[in-house]
């Protein structure tokens, strides 16, 4: 019965591995997403981001819930998932890379996701260590491994702040209220090594302009990237469960992604 068992969970490293031969430990970048408050466009700007980096790389791209509020990445991309970010934290011990990639799914080609726990009751289990260790595990199967990180500074908001490469603090309009919140945002992150190089800020809804983001870049501390205002488009995608469909690379928001996307990939492909 032994035997059995091992010869099964090598036959299953082996299957996950064909799903995606490469090994990206060395050159995966890990892209985490914060926002001080709730309601600032983190999971359409992530959905859209994978989305604009697999066309231009055509790399493989990972997607890792993190809310531990609540978790909304299957709904956005019309998932309905058989593991989760909490099955996956239970059985890290016993995973390799190839493995792991088991509990994410497949959204659109070569966009892979792990989605975040079902309730807010079992978010309880995802905690900074355990998840860092998830993320460095996942480094192999991804050229690019994104974070949606629940709002607020917390111990796993912290512990994959520096596990990331690069951090992006999002924001919805620029009223004096959210500059400010993410001026102190940008305090704490200030204790990061190099975050002048890491970190940066996306404010969504304003319409983008170099001088208007300029101006912000000087009050937040970090360099700006606006956003258009696509409301209405993402939010009618979200709701029928098709934002990797809806919302196509030809809207105003995702070219601007798109360019967000060739400044973390400028090799291109």
């Amino acid at each position: 019965m032994q035997g059995f068992k091992q010869e099964s969970f090598l036959a299953d490293e082996k299957n996950a591995a064909d799903k995606n031969p490469k090994n990206f430990s060395n050159s995966c970048q890990v892209v985490s997403f914060f926002s001080p408050k709730g309601k600032s466009g983190r999971t359409t700007l992530i959905v859209n981001l994978a989305l604009a980096l697999v066309r231009i790389t055509g790399e493989p791209v990972g997607i890792i819930d993190a809310d531990t509020h609540f978790a909304d990445m299957d709904a956005f991309l019309n998932i309905d998932p058989q593991s989760t970010i909490v099955e996956a934290l239970r059985d890290l011990s016993y995973l390799k890379p190839g493995t792991l990639l088991d509990y994410f799914e497949e959204a659109v080609p070569n966009v892979y996701v792990l989605c975040g726990a079902k309730t807010p009751q079992q978010a309880a289990y995802v905690e900074p260590e355990g998840l860092t260790q998830l993320i460095k595990m996942a480094r192999s199967s991804f050229r690019y491994v994104l974070v949606d990180m629940a709002p607020g500074f917390n111990p796993i908001s912290i512990a994959v702040a520096e596990a990331s490469q690069n951090v992006f603090l999002t924001a919805m309009a620029d009223n004096a209220f959210e500059v400010q919140h993410l001026r102190r945002a940008m305090e704490i992150f200030e204790s990061l090594d190099n975050y002048q190089q890491r970190v940066g800020c996306i404010i969504s809804r304003l319409q983008p302009d170099m001088h208007h983001a300029r101006e912000l870049e000087n009050q937040i501390g970090c360099p700006v990237m606006l956003l258009p205002n696509e409301y209405m488009l993402c939010a009618e995608a979200a709701n029928n469960g098709r934002m990797a469909l809806d919302v196509g690379p030809g809207s105003p928001l995702t070219a601007q992604i798109e360019r967000l996307a060739q400044k973390l990939c400028p090799e291109g492909r």
